[in-house]
């Protein structure tokens, strides 16, 4: 008899073990290509690091490069593509959806979001039509970089939340959906107590 309750005790501890056994462990630094569309751009790129710590914080940063058609004007007959780098950072907090083993909400803290674009990066390339020399930015660079600064601090304000649904880990990948879209990401550093 105090097997049997033995083999069920064990049985049932194993039972309430597996819900929290069967969530992805996400805790580490992620980095993969991410879709970023950003309204404006002819092209964008972002590549993101996603640090998810143990205490619910996380930190996202990303490297963005997008280009710019610049449309024709007096001072310039025919179109030219800016292309523009910079990177971005923001803290926030996550934790598994209550009821789903497979769902991570993330919640930013857009005060903390900080916007750098590169003026060295910020470059008019040849003319699209024609392959005539692109014109110099230096009077127009500030105001070109406060312009592409605030581009995307908006992109990144519009989704403060975000929930990534179907995550599964098989390390070192991480999968996960937002909406119908699929993304990778692949860990480049484990969490210090793995």
């Amino acid at each position: 008899m105090k097997k049997l309750l033995l083999i069920l005790s064990i049985g049932a501890c194993m039972l309430g073990m597996s819900s929290c056994d069967t969530r992805p462990n996400v805790i580490g630094e992620w980095q993969g290509n991410i879709k970023g569309e950003m309204p404006g751009t002819a092209t964008s790129n972002l590549t993101a690091t996603y640090a998810f710590n143990r205490d619910g914080s996380v930190t996202a940063s990303y490297l963005v490069n997008f280009t710019e058609a610049a449309a024709p004007n007096d001072s310039l007959i025919s179109p030219y593509q800016i292309s523009v780098s910079g990177t971005a950072m923001v803290n926030g907090k996550w934790q598994y959806v209550e009821g789903e083993d497979d769902e991570i909400a993330i919640v930013y803290d857009m005060t903390t979001l900080k916007v750098q674009i590169d003026p060295e990066a910020v470059k008019m390339q040849a003319n699209v039509i024609t392959d005539q020399q692109a014109p110099k930015l230096d009077d127009m660079m500030p105001a070109l970089v406060s312009k592409y600064t605030h581009m995307v601090e908006n992109y990144f304000k519009q989704t403060p939340t975000v929930v990534w649904d179907d995550v599964k880990v098989k390390k070192p990948i991480l999968r996960y959906e937002i909406g119908h879209d699929n993304y990778l990401l692949q860990q480049v550093a484990a969490s210090a107590d793995e």
